[in-house]
């Protein structure tokens, strides 16, 4: 909470796994920053609106805090200088951080570009809920298979991607009966009679 506080001068969206979640922090905050709600129970209308206050506030240079579900993941134009995910898959993780200085719009005092930062964080009053299942196992792919081999790597290396991605397939080949029973992803397919069908 400390953290989010020292960054809300700035402005900063978080992205929690549940509305409950995103309730909770969101009151916490209310009464310490100029702090918004936004989750998928609103209806549409409410959404936009939200979203059109943000929008206005980081436009005019006033501060402001999002604190959203999985909502504003996908298919939301707008940028903050700083983003807190809840743990989650590494996925999901490109999809907040794609809220993140979106538009290359954060300059220095001498007016060069420089990034934005994202956060990935446990929040230890909210854990993921059982009934979450895919999110709770994709988050634990990122806890154990990733942040262990960060060392001074971006949690979006493109080696670390590669690595999330080859623990999901498996998991999800592990979840469906005999998910690549033709070996895809392994390349362990045989092709030659196919191959004879064609010719160049």
């Amino acid at each position: 909470m400390n953290h989010i506080l020292q960054t809300a001068p700035e402005g900063c969206l978080l992205v929690l796994n549940t509305t409950k979640a995103a309730q909770t922090l969101h009151e916490k905050l209310s009464s310490e920053t100029n702090a918004l709600h936004l989750s998928a129970r609103m209806c549409p209308a409410h959404v936009i609106a939200v979203l059109d206050q943000a929008k206005k506030l980081r436009q005019s240079g006033n501060p402001v805090v999002l604190v959203s579900t999985q909502l504003i993941e996908a298919g939301v134009d707008i940028s903050f200088p700083v983003v807190y995910r809840a743990e989650c898959g590494l996925d999901s993780f490109a999809q907040a951080a794609g809220r993140c200085n979106r538009n290359g719009e954060l300059k220095d005092a001498d007016g060069n570009r420089v990034k934005g930062r994202a956060f990935l964080f446990e929040p230890t009053d909210h854990p993921i809920p059982k009934g979450l299942a895919d999110i709770s196992a994709n988050a634990a792919i990122t806890r154990t298979q990733i942040v262990p081999n960060l060392q001074e790597r971006d949690l979006l290396d493109p080696a670390l991607t590669r690595l999330y991605f080859e623990h999901a397939i498996v998991r999800a080949g592990e979840k469906t009966d005999q998910w690549d029973k033709p070996h895809i992803v392994s390349g362990e397919a045989c092709f030659p009679p196919n191959s004879s069908s064609f010719q160049t």
